[in-house]
C-alpha cells in the first residue's frame, strides 16, 4: 500500500479472516519523497513517485 502524504510504502499481512497481523514500512524508501502508485510486476513491486519533478519508477524486490 502506498501512502502518498506519509511518503512511505506499507507492507500489510492479514489473517485468513481479514484481521491485521502486522505492518512494516521500509525506511529506505522514505528517501524518494511522495510515493504515488504501487503495481505488482513479475515478482516485484513497481512504485512511482510524485514529487513534481525528478519523478521515478522504483523496483522493490523481496529480501531473500
Amino acid at each position: 500500500m502506498g501512502c502518498l502524504a506519509g511518503e512511505r510504502l506499507m507492507f500489510v499481512k492479514l489473517t485468513a479472516d481479514g484481521e491485521l497481523r502486522w505492518t512494516r514500512a521500509p525506511g529506505r524508501l522514505r528517501d524518494f519523497g511522495r510515493l504515488r502508485g504501487v503495481t505488482a510486476h513479475r515478482g516485484s513491486l513497481l512504485v512511482t513517485t510524485s514529487n513534481g519533478s525528478n519523478d521515478k519508477i522504483l523496483r522493490v524486490r523481496p529480501a531473500r
